[in-house]
């Protein structure tokens, strides 16, 4: 039996070696449609294709950018808040956007006019990966909103923060944004359908039932927890910086009510009682009847490092609005069960099955909100700031007068730290 020379089998391996080395190719996404060399390489574009490729891609930004901008600007919790409280009317955005996307897909057609069928086919792969082009990022704006949706990828119940005076006045700090102070300052959380004293979970129930089993969760059940929550909260705390970084976006890019930016910037303070109360913005939602935001269902109270609590002395209330409809895909939830002494089928100790706990789903999300401004005291009994560099939280907490619900605590940690980056929503 004849063998292969020896340095031909080298040759064979040190290909093989070195195509593993380069790894698998980068696969296209989505955002390269956004980005003249990325969407050119993916196409396998002609030289003489590239200036028209990138023609089409500066067009399709603009497009987007333009239509962020006015998306941006409608949402803008600067505009929310404001004593006229305009909403954003969901119809008027739901054109917006459908003119927009038709737009877009007006210049992907004329761009498919200058490509042959096989660069065509990769175009279309492309369009059908994952996201929509017109949520890609394209250009920061100056405007924010706050997510109080299931939909938000991270709801933290504690914000780190810094220290502040409040009542207090504004630091010399000129290099965040304005969406970076509503970051930081914001928490959300919500409320549990359960007292946890009143929970049973179903790997308990599972163990309890099944004496000799082991159950251990797979997969986590936190956006189910949320989408069944009767109320999600969006609390933020009004901190002399973020009202300042406010009235100056309200300034620079909204209809003007006053002369000049110094007495807009002094209506701004009377309006929020910033001199002389403690102001928290909360978004409450709910997917239930209007009744779960009616202030006589909760108790709302904040409290402070030491202990001490704070009744609201004031509360703003805005009107009920219906939120726009959303689609929300749950994972399910996975667990793994062992029979540790053989005790079931198969009868084999340490035999080990995976169960849903939950079955994935998508379910159809609507419901309503509501915007609360809370006036907290601003000063103690001792005519004090309420609170202090030597304060080390607040905590705003929520719970049900009925106490069918477990409750909320959103808290700002306000310890001292050195001036750094401003903190960024985890995805």
């Amino acid at each position: 039996m004849s063998h292969p020379p020896v340095h031909r089998f080298r040759r064979s391996l040190l290909v093989i070696c070195a195509v593993f080395a380069a790894g698998p190719l980068a696969a296209a996404d989505l955002e390269d449609l956004l980005h003249p060399d990325k969407l050119a390489k993916h196409l396998k574009a002609r030289e003489d294709q590239k200036p028209v490729l990138a023609g089409h891609v500066q067009r399709l930004r603009q497009t987007i950018a333009d239509y962020q901008w006015e998306r941006g600007k409608q949402t803008c919790e600067a505009r929310l808040w404001q004593a006229h409280r305009i909403r954003p009317d969901i119809r008027e955005l739901r054109e917006l956007r459908k003119n927009t996307r038709k737009a877009v897909d007006a210049i992907l057609d004329t761009l498919k006019t200058g490509l042959d069928p096989k660069q065509t086919g990769r175009l279309q792969k492309l369009l059908k990966k994952d996201g929509n082009i017109l949520d890609l990022p394209v250009s920061e704006t100056p405007f924010s909103h706050i997510n109080n949706t299931p939909l938000f990828p991270q709801f933290q119940t504690e914000a780190r923060a810094y220290s502040v005076t409040l009542p207090g006045s504004p630091s010399s700090n000129d290099t965040w944004t304005y969406a970076d102070y509503l970051r930081t300052w914001t928490v959300r959380g919500y409320i549990p359908t359960q007292r946890p004293i009143d929970a049973i979970s179903r790997e308990q129930a599972i163990e309890t039932s099944h004496p000799g089993m082991q159950v251990r969760t797979m997969s986590g059940r936190s956006r189910a927890r949320v989408v069944n929550s009767p109320l999600l909260l969006a609390a933020t705390l009004m901190v002399p910086d973020l009202g300042r970084a406010e009235a100056e976006l309200l300034w620079d890019y909204y209809a003007r009510e006053s002369e000049d930016r110094k007495t807009a910037w002094a209506h701004y303070r009377t309006q929020n009682r910033l001199d002389d109360a403690v102001l928290v913005r909360l978004k409450l939602s709910t997917p239930f009847a209007e009744g779960y935001l009616s202030l006589d269902r909760w108790i709302i109270y904040l409290e402070d490092s030491e202990g001490t609590g704070y009744e609201p002395v004031q509360v703003d209330q805005g009107a009920f609005y219906p939120l726009e409809t959303l689609e929300i895909s749950l994972p399910g939830r996975e667990a793994e069960v062992t029979d540790v002494f053989g005790t079931y089928y198969p009868y084999i100790p340490g035999h080990k099955e995976r169960i849903y706990l939950e079955a994935p789903a998508r379910i159809v999300y609507a419901g309503h909100e509501k915007l609360l401004k809370l006036f907290f005291p601003g000063k103690t009994y001792q005519g004090q700031p309420v609170v202090t560099e030597k304060t080390e939280y607040l905590k705003l907490i929520v719970q049900s007068q009925e106490d069918e619900f477990g409750r909320a605590e959103l808290i700002w940690d306000l310890k001292p730290r050195k001036p750094g980056a401003p903190n960024k929503d985890r995805e």
